[in-house]
């Protein structure tokens, strides 16, 4: 896998990943990978990373020139995924704690 090809959205949940990822998706040469993968928070190697994201774009079918994955799980790896992948890139959401507060309260989420 070649990551300069992936962009990796993370935030706090309910902070505006799931929307970024579309929007950087809408784009045609960029996929996303629909399955969150939370691969920075137990791996610290790059070989095994690069095998779990191959076989996600596999598992999907996907064949663009780029890719985008999100996952707020990986926020507080960040720092370790930019050190291991440093030619991907990374995005790293802050939304208004007042926004995200609404937006517990219309989801589901207690």
């Amino acid at each position: 896998m070649d990551m300069r090809k992936m962009v990796f959205v993370t935030g706090f949940a309910r902070g505006g990943t799931s929307w970024l990822r579309s929007c950087i998706a809408s784009h045609p040469d960029i996929e996303k990978i629909p399955k969150e993968m939370v691969i920075f928070r137990n791996c610290n190697d790059r070989k095994e990373i690069e095998r779990i994201i191959d076989q996600a774009i596999q598992e999907h079918g996907l064949k663009a020139p780029f890719y985008v994955n999100k996952a707020p799980a990986n926020a507080p790896y960040v720092g370790k995924a930019c050190r291991l992948f440093p030619e991907a890139k990374f995005i790293y959401i802050i939304r208004d704690p007042r926004d995200v507060f609404i937006s517990h309260k219309r989801g589901n989420q207690k």
